[in-house]
């Protein structure tokens, strides 16, 4: 039995945030690339002790807060203690569309624990909580910092 947990959080308004400066001549797919050599860069710096973790498999419902949208292939889930774990949508790119500021994101799992393969929704709440857009598979979740989080939202283009 699947059971539908909500997490509200923001996601991103494409179009209304500013995004990293960026040459006028960038397309889109180079955006997306550049984007995806920061964050590999960010994920190898090396953490101090405290901080360094294995990539997970699960993570408890109760470790985090909140889910942030990075972009159409990532979240990021904020925890407790400074914790933050970055998930990449575990089939490919472009999950989740164009998404709106009054969009929250909801997920649905199979246990006390949200895990690889379990799914994130989008709920509509200026239609009466409302599903929309597709269902996105969940892939492992990388350990960063909150200061990696929040380099992360910034080279991606989110306030």
């Amino acid at each position: 039995m699947i059971t539908a947990c909500l997490a509200f959080a923001v996601a991103a308004e494409d179009e209304s945030k500013p995004t990293a400066i960026i040459s006028a001549q960038e397309t889109v797919s180079e955006r997306r690339e550049r984007v995806d050599i920061e964050v590999q860069e960010i994920l190898n710096t090396t953490l101090d002790d405290e901080d360094y973790g294995e990539t997970k498999r699960c993570i408890w419902s109760n470790r985090y807060d909140k889910i942030e949208m990075i972009d159409d292939r990532r979240v990021i889930f904020y925890g407790g203690r400074k914790r933050a774990w970055l998930n990449h949508w575990k089939h490919g790119d472009h999950c989740a569309g164009k998404l709106y500021s009054h969009y929250r994101i909801g997920v649905e799992q199979r246990s006390r624990q949200v895990c690889e393969h379990d799914r994130i929704f989008f709920i509509d709440m200026n239609m009466g909580m409302r599903r929309v857009g597709p269902k996105c598979v969940l892939g492992k979740f990388e350990p960063i910092t909150r200061e990696q989080a929040d380099y992360i939202k910034d080279i991606a283009g989110v306030k």
